[in-house]
């Protein structure tokens, strides 16, 4: 401990990390009699980092661009801003030791969010983040999850008749190539009929063109306890072709049609590439 001379003038320099250095003339006389000397500091404003966004398609590992990025700020005075990270790297200016939350949206892709502290004051040095997205997984244009209904394009039945015809041929079997790439998946076909016939026939008749889909498929090699055969009759038109309305060949045929409604999907880092 230095005792102070009492005829001397004592300069002080105070610091402290986060606040601004501060610089005191005492007296010696002051400082010995004095027991406790408080010198009051000014907090400087948060100091500031920047880290770098990194946005990328998974598994490709592609940047993506020209997606929406939320960016909340968890400390302080909450606050929220979004950008868009036009070439999938981006640049942000953040609080030190301060939690963020960021979220990335884009069409075709899941939304992901990710949690993270920031560097702290003491060593403010950029860090970088990455964000990988998952596409969303798609057939025929519509994304695969539960409950999901996908109308299968160009499958259709000949009036009164439940069997496959060759054009359906081909669409089944892309359902079959679907069902092979993702053992987890599990389906309805669904069939419906137009509004000609009566009520009871035409339940029948779509009941028989659900069960034809499924039997076409299981003769490709997919389990049937994947497949569940349902037939809606005319209880689901598309158009305005019910009862008594007069209607062409081609709006009644548009209205014969089987749907993939799905009952099961779990599959999980995955992505369908359409051919």
């Amino acid at each position: 401990m230095i005792t102070p001379d009492n005829g001397q003038l004592y300069t002080i320099l105070v610091s402290k990390a986060g606040y601004q250095p501060k610089e005191i003339k005492v007296s010696g006389l002051e400082l010995a009699t004095t027991p406790e000397y408080k010198v009051p500091l000014t907090k400087l404003a948060p100091v500031k980092t920047v880290s770098k966004l990194v946005i990328k398609s998974r598994p490709s590992q592609q940047l993506v661009p020209n997606a929406s990025v939320k960016i909340e700020k968890q400390c302080g005075n909450n606050a929220t801003e979004t950008i868009i990270s036009n070439s999938g790297e981006s640049e942000i200016s953040m609080e030190c030791s301060c939690n963020y939350k960021i979220t990335v949206l884009k069409d075709g892709f899941a939304a992901q969010t990710k949690s993270f502290v920031s560097p702290s004051c003491d060593n403010p040095a950029s860090v970088t983040q990455v964000i990988e997205l998952e596409p969303v997984k798609t057939f025929e244009g519509t994304e695969i999850k539960q409950g999901a209904v996908i109308t299968l394009k160009d499958i259709y039945y000949d009036y009164n008749k439940y069997n496959i015809r060759p054009d359906a041929r081909v669409v089944l079997d892309k359902v079959v190539n679907l069902m092979n790439q993702y053992p987890s998946l599990e389906i309805e076909l669904a069939s419906h009929t137009d509004s000609r016939g009566n009520n009871q026939y035409n339940q029948t008749l779509s009941q028989n063109r659900a069960q034809s889909a499924v039997e076409y498929i299981v003769s490709r090699g997919i389990a049937g306890s994947r497949l569940r055969a349902g037939g809606y009759g005319e209880s689901q038109l598309t158009n305005h072709c019910a009862d008594g309305v007069k209607c062409s060949e081609q709006e009644h045929q548009s209205n014969r049609r089987t749907e993939v409604r799905v009952l099961k999907f779990e599959e999980s880092n995955v992505n369908i590439i359409k051919e």
